[in-house]
């Protein structure tokens, strides 16, 4: 929307659409002109830009005339971007385990072409369809305005029960662009089974003792040590 006033009166209003140079023609946008001039001293006009514009930054130079013959020029520039940000979540790893005493920290890595507006990050089930809790939002009343953001926010596992949790994060960028990945972690408060096989409890031996164990988690096992006592 374009808007003009002069003192003794208006002939027309032109918009015209140039690459982000301004040098380039593209096309015109909409114009007024006609076989009379507007012969008021302040309007309007409303014109349209097709869609399909390709990525990138484009201009509008916008004239107006009067009955006299003098000419008014402004002059904007607007961003199209039509490619999604990109989002990772850098922690926790992929069905990383923890402990009902641990602190989460979860860390988001965002970036944009043209500029975020916010990254989120909410907890979910397993299947990543029940919300559970917010973990952390850089969501205000402005944007975050830069190309590249990364957050971490704090995830305390207690209160959590045993078992598969989903981070689902989001980057949205200021055009209005959204991109959303997920992980999964795993919230382990069972300790693991260990059981000495061989020998059998107060076996005597004289020479060489063969020793067995065996260990289960339904998690996954980290070491399993022998430690010999007199």
């Amino acid at each position: 929307e374009i808007s003009g006033a002069d003192e003794i009166g208006l002939a027309r209003l032109v918009a015209n659409l140039y690459d982000e140079s301004g040098s380039v023609f593209l096309g015109p946008i909409g114009s007024t002109s006609g076989l009379t001039s507007l012969g008021t001293t302040s309007d309007s006009a409303s014109w349209t830009i097709p869609a399909g514009l390709a990525d990138g930054t484009y201009t509008i130079r916008a004239n107006v005339t009067d009955t006299a013959g003098l000419r008014g020029v402004h002059v904007i520039q607007f961003v199209v971007d039509g490619t999604r940000p990109a989002i990772t979540i850098d922690s926790p790893e992929l069905d990383e385990p923890f402990r009902g005493s641990a602190t989460i920290p979860v860390t988001l890595t965002g970036t944009d072409e043209v500029a975020l507006k916010r990254l989120d990050v909410n907890l979910y089930d397993a299947t990543n369809s029940t919300f559970i809790t917010n973990v952390g939002t850089t969501g205000g009343a402005s944007a975050l305005g830069t190309t590249s953001e990364t957050r971490t926010w704090d995830l305390p596992v207690a209160g959590l029960a045993e078992g598969v949790y989903t981070l689902r994060a989001s980057a949205h960028d200021v055009a209005g662009n959204v991109k959303t990945t997920s992980s999964t972690f795993v919230v382990d408060l069972t300790r693991p089974t260990i059981a000495i096989d061989a020998p059998l409890d107060g076996a005597e031996f004289n020479g060489e003792v063969i020793v067995e164990i065996s260990g289960a988690d339904e998690i996954g096992l980290a070491v399993i040590a022998i430690t010999l006592l007199s």
